[in-house]
């Protein structure tokens, strides 16, 4: 049984899948397991794959379009690691990165999720950290630490859980019924308020972040039955959302917990990533998608209506720029 095992969602990204092969530095007591969802240039991918020979890699190959939180599923089935450090196929690994999260997984064995630091690369080169506490802590099992772990554990690259705590939980009943998207946030939840966890204060994956996919690159809408610009428009963004509070009441329920309108509010605090990218798309656009989100609840802190006022009075770029430079001043996400 290898320790780690990195499992890739891959959908039609070849050249990007393989910057990620590449950037697999650490060698030792891991597998490869990419699960594709029936891509259109799945021969240009199994290329790819075969043509990386420093390590051996399992492609697993969907004969249908089965969706986000299948292909998750299908990752967690068929690997066979201690921990599952899951993928984008757009992503990369920070060089050295692996090696020093394997020693830390290993020497705190008693963790079941671990959250990660990240870089977001930016045209000009700049890898914005993200960092969301000062330095490397652990969490006990509570509510408490579901809240601070929600939201921050939504970006798929570097998510790290033990696999034997979640396979029993494989379920499609957020895909099939929700249509969430977001099985990685449930199983997050249920392990977290069980298990003990951790942020680690180490940079482990990198994003671009105006990365240029192919010109043909395409995403599959189940809903209208067709392959649509893989582009975050009004109802994707909102779908995606609404995706959170699903998970979220469904715990409640479950747990007979209140934690739903907690998140919204903690959500709603660093809801500007979001925002700034529909401010782009137009005035009227953007209060639009304002409004959407005032209908979800996600309007529940002051800082949200600071976050509207800033992006309709300046530009995208000064308002990204004051972001920038209040995380340099902290060093970390500063907790609001």
């Amino acid at each position: 049984m290898p320790f780690i095992s990195i499992c890739i969602l891959s959908y039609n990204r070849p050249s990007h899948l393989n910057e990620l092969l590449k950037s697999i530095d650490y060698f030792r007591d891991l597998e490869i397991v990419i699960s594709d969802d029936c891509s259109p240039r799945i021969k240009e991918i199994e290329k790819k794959v075969l043509n990386f020979k420093k390590y051996k890699v399992k492609l697993l190959k969907s004969k249908i379009n089965r969706g986000y939180d299948k292909n998750l599923n299908n990752l967690v089935k068929n690997c066979s690691g201690q921990w599952i450090i899951f993928m984008g196929d757009d992503d990369t690994f920070v060089k050295g990165s692996l090696k020093k999260v394997v020693t830390f997984l290993k020497k705190n064995n008693d963790l079941a999720y671990v959250l990660k630091s990240h870089y977001l690369i930016h045209e000009n080169n700049y890898k914005e950290p993200f960092r969301y506490f000062p330095k490397t802590c652990f969490f006990e099992p509570s509510i408490e630490t579901l809240i601070k772990l929600f939201r921050k554990s939504v970006y798929i690259a570097g998510f790290m859980i033990k696999r034997d705590l979640i396979l029993p939980l494989i379920t499609s009943r957020f895909d099939d019924k929700l249509n969430t998207g977001l099985n990685q946030i449930y199983y997050l939840s249920e392990v977290v308020l069980n298990h003990r966890s951790a942020y680690l204060d180490v940079p482990f994956t990198q994003q671009t972040k105006e990365k240029k996919h192919d010109a043909d690159d395409q995403m599959y809408d189940r809903n209208k039955k067709q392959f649509i610009k893989r582009s975050p428009t009004l109802n994707i963004s909102i779908d995606f959302l609404k995706s959170f509070n699903k998970i979220s009441s469904y715990i409640d329920k479950k747990y007979n917990i209140d934690i739903s309108k907690k998140i919204q509010l903690d959500m709603s605090k660093y809801i500007y990533p979001t925002l700034s990218i529909h401010r782009d798309k137009g005035l009227i656009h953007f209060l639009k998608y304002v409004s959407e989100l005032q209908n979800i609840n996600l309007d529940r802190s002051k800082i949200f209506y600071l976050y509207v006022i800033a992006l309709i009075i300046f530009n995208k770029k000064i308002c990204d720029n004051i972001i920038i430079l209040i995380k340099k001043i902290y060093g970390y996400t500063p907790q609001l």
